[in-house]
């Protein structure tokens, strides 16, 4: 086991038992939770300079999603224009500190950085980049895509994208496909698009797509393949 696998690993167990502590009734804590804050100073202090790099890249350490969420309240997340991506890896936006207004602006290291691309047909598609041109559309107010598994590679996935409609808005699934036709390279275009009322948001509004995957293909789903829709190359 790697020493910063052993260091999280004993850290999480005086979490826990922290925890186990706080709940416990009708009897004297005190002493116990010095022995372990102790304990968890030492463990601290102890720790190489290669170590707090090793635990600082750790994929289970917190980010700047939960100190927002501790720290702040009121937060809304500033996103990147409509035409152009974002910096998916930099949150900013305004927020309150107790009762002052602030700016609160972050660096943070993305779980599912990877996840941001789908692997289609042998290149790596930017989910960020169809999102930012599939919202570009006067009737859309949200998009999320990400990759479904293909029915032919498995280390490939299909490209699906969730949108939500502005109010008043109408548009087909057809239409916002030869929307993001004409504005991206024509591997970008969905083979599967639907249109749903909400998208999983965490509370910093960082999208989840892991839930989004986890629901795949619904019979609502519309599907490029199965349509009259003629891809223009």
């Amino acid at each position: 086991m790697k020493s910063k696998e052993k260091f999280t690993d004993i850290d999480k167990a005086l979490k826990e038992l922290q925890d186990t502590i706080s709940r416990l009734k009708g009897i004297d804590t005190a002493e116990i939770e010095r022995k372990v804050d102790v304990f968890r100073k030492e463990l601290y202090e102890g720790i190489s300079r290669w170590g707090s790099v090793e635990l600082s890249r750790h994929a289970e350490r917190p980010g700047i999603d939960e100190f927002i969420g501790r720290i702040f309240t009121g937060f809304t997340e500033l996103r990147g224009d409509r035409i152009y991506e974002d910096d998916p890896a930099v949150i900013g936006g305004p927020a309150f500190l107790a009762d002052v207004p602030v700016m609160v602006i972050g660096h943070t290291k993305r779980s599912e950085g990877k996840k941001d691309y789908i692997r289609y047909k042998g290149r790596n598609i930017s989910s960020l980049q169809v999102e930012s041109v599939a919202a570009s559309h006067p009737a859309v107010a949200a998009a999320a895509v990400y990759g479904v598994p293909s029915e032919t590679l498995e280390s490939e996935h299909e490209i699906k994208l969730d949108a939500i409609l502005r109010p008043g808005h109408s548009l087909s699934c057809e239409e916002l496909a030869r929307h993001i036709n004409e504005h991206a390279p024509y591997f970008c275009v969905p083979r599967y698009i639907e249109f749903v009322s909400e998208l999983p948001y965490t509370p910093t509004q960082k999208l989840e797509k892991y839930k989004l995957r986890a629901k795949g293909i619904s019979a609502a789903t519309w599907d490029r393949l199965t349509s009259d829709f003629e891809l223009q190359r």
